[in-house]
């Protein structure tokens, strides 16, 4: 604490203020780029965490209300708020690998894993139905998102929504998600090595969704 030089620890089954010490200490468990969650080193299993209704600090167990996010003083950076499917709003889908997708060009429909969050990596999430579903439009070459070829090939060349409506798996909190093609089930939105792919709803199809 900036305050009182006090550390945050885990005592027993209370998130106090205390001497620095073992009970001070927090294995980093990486959730995403950015986000983790923070487990006590000398009480195993035992992670910070946020009690949703009264939105005090308590000691959870690794559920999603035990992601954390650390931010550091200064200018805010853009597109860093998540982004929690209620409403219309610009967006960055941040994979595992720590880049944003991309259109290539904003003449055509290709996809790179390589963005950052420039205009081609943004796009125009339209969510449906409260939430369960999306559309994702690129703000550069104005196009959809979209699985076709019965779930063999991705890009970004949807004239509508057609072929780029995709269901929402929350996972870790509501803006870790999978992304799975309403038009060929079992098709998501994901990424390895190679770059943007076809998944299968495995680790490459988890993306992380900010809004600015």
């Amino acid at each position: 604490s900036v305050s009182n030089s006090k550390y945050l620890q885990i005592n027993g089954d209370k998130v106090v203020l205390g001497d620095k010490g073992d009970d001070a200490i927090f294995k980093v468990r990486r959730v995403s780029v950015g986000n983790f969650k923070l487990e006590s080193a000398s009480n195993a299993g035992k992670y910070l965490g946020l009690d949703a209704k009264s939105g005090a600090i308590v000691v959870g167990k690794g559920d999603p209300f035990c992601r954390v996010k650390a931010l550091r003083r200064g200018r805010k950076p853009i597109f860093s708020e998540p982004y929690v499917f209620a409403l219309k709003n610009t967006v960055v889908l941040e994979h595992r690998l720590g880049a944003q997708i991309r259109v290539e060009d904003d003449a055509k429909d290709g996809l790179s894993s390589e963005g950052g969050k420039g205009t081609l990596c943004q796009f125009e999430a339209n969510p449906i139905d409260g939430g369960k579903f999306v559309t994702l439009q690129n703000i550069g070459n104005k196009k959809y998102l979209q699985i076709i070829n019965d779930g063999s090939v991705i890009n970004c060349g949807g004239d509508d929504i057609t072929n780029g409506k995709f269901k929402v798996y929350p996972v870790e909190g509501p803006n870790h998600v999978r992304l799975e093609s309403e038009k060929c089930p079992g098709k998501f939105i994901a990424v390895d090595e190679s770059g943007v792919i076809v998944g299968k709803g495995d680790k490459p199809s988890l993306f992380t969704i900010y809004r600015n």
